[in-house]
């Protein structure tokens, strides 16, 4: 690989790297001592639609401000805690170099007093790059990264990409100007760090966007210091409704017979969760091709007797919008009570059998809306034929016009 570095500056940071190679500091015993195990409990808001988080047992908030002692061996992976930083509690923070899928490709770290502009901070591969730079955290707990300062070493970069992930899933990214006009050094802040994409991440990967002249890779020349952690912004997360319950899937299917009666729309065990309170719910028929016949309403013998009213909740049907509306604010069990209560009527006597859709939605006290469907299948009944009216009393015509017959004493012949 072709190295861009002035050939003075290349033979310091060839003896600082010696000098580091050779000091006796033990990196992994440090970190052998300093990490603990990462803890597991419930938080307010879900998280992926799990019950249970990785998550703080304290503030995961601080500013790793590193500062010696200089030419410090780092190891492959510097923790918070190391190269003079503090030991921010309730969460491990991890640094190190990266291939481009994330994973720690074994580069040395150092910490200098002085990487060559005046700055100190840890450094990477200082002669070849690295090809990502990744700050994250053990056990994936999340944390809001607020700021960094750089130093750009080489004065190469013109550029750097900073992206967010959560559980590996990429939150999005900033692509930032890199000063090496006058100082070389950049202080990034919440203003550059957008809080959209950055409040709630358990991985920040640091890039070169841009490939620099007589440069075969985009690799990162960048010395860090200054890296601030705030505690994480978790966004809340919509009430789940599973229509089926115990089945597989979220939605259910149910048959409705002509003259059979008014039927379930979700099951006898159907959930509604959420870690707010709900403030109302909907049912909407997608068609009602039996018009004003078909109807969707609140049994209270499905859920113990209870009306809406002693529940503390409204509700109603509107033929006009096909929609049922709950109103009221409750827990999500006593949404979910209603929900298991909540049946579909078609009275007419010659129901059209195109299959139904129902969509049931609910708001928690946050404004997050969640949804599921139910389908109704339609069952027609043959109704049985009439017995014909054979009486002459019933006879009104002069002949046979209504009935059979006006002889009053009519003669049947044929087999």
């Amino acid at each position: 690989m072709n190295l861009y570095l002035p050939k003075s500056k290349k033979m310091g940071i060839a003896l600082m790297q010696m000098a580091m190679m050779a000091t006796s500091f033990s990196a992994s015993a440090a970190r052998a001592s300093y990490f603990h195990t990462g803890v597991t409990r419930s938080v307010d808001h879900m998280i992926n639609g799990n019950n249970t988080y990785t998550t703080l047992l304290a503030s995961v908030t601080g500013t790793l401000d590193f500062n010696g002692p200089d030419n410090a061996n780092l190891g492959t992976i510097v923790t918070d805690g190391e190269a003079g930083s503090i030991d921010i509690a309730g969460i491990d923070y991890q640094i190190f170099a990266a291939d481009a899928n994330g994973s720690a490709n074994g580069t040395i770290w150092g910490y200098y007093g002085d990487v060559g502009i005046g700055k100190d901070g840890i450094v990477g591969d200082m002669l070849e790059g690295d090809p990502v730079v990744v700050i994250k955290s053990v056990a994936n707990v999340p944390f809001s990264f607020e700021g960094i300062t750089t130093a750009n070493v080489g004065v190469i970069h013109t550029r750097v990409t900073f992206e967010g992930f959560r559980n590996g899933v990429s939150t999005g990214s900033v692509t930032l100007n890199v000063d090496n006009a006058v100082t070389g050094i950049n202080m990034y802040t919440t203003a550059d760090l957008l809080p959209a994409i950055f409040q709630n991440v358990d991985e920040v990967r640091i890039t070169n966007p841009d490939l620099p002249d007589g440069v075969s890779e985009r690799t990162v020349f960048l010395a860090f210091d200054g890296i601030v952690f705030g505690d994480p912004v978790i966004p809340n997360q919509a009430p789940i409704i599973d229509a089926n319950g115990s089945a597989g899937g979220t939605s259910n299917t149910i048959t409705f017979t002509e003259g059979g009666g008014a039927v379930r729309i979700a099951t006898s065990d159907a959930s509604l969760t959420d870690d707010d309170n709900i403030t109302g719910m909907t049912l909407v028929l997608g068609a009602t091709p039996d018009g004003t016949d078909e109807t969707i309403a609140y049994s209270a013998s499905l859920n113990g007797g209870a009306s809406l009213a002693t529940l503390g909740l409204t509700g109603s049907y509107n033929s006009g919008t096909r929609t049922y509306t709950v109103s009221g604010t409750a827990t999500a069990a006593m949404y979910q009570g209603v929900l298991r209560a909540m049946v579909y009527n078609n009275a007419s006597d010659n129901p059209n059998t195109t299959a139904r859709t129902v969509t049931i939605s609910a708001t928690d006290a946050e404004g997050a809306t969640g949804q599921a469907t139910a389908t109704v299948n339609i069952t027609a009944v043959i109704d049985a034929p009439s017995a014909p009216d054979l009486t002459a009393s019933s006879d009104r015509g002069s002949s046979n016009t209504d009935n059979l017959t006006n002889d009053t004493t009519p003669t049947f012949t044929g087999t």
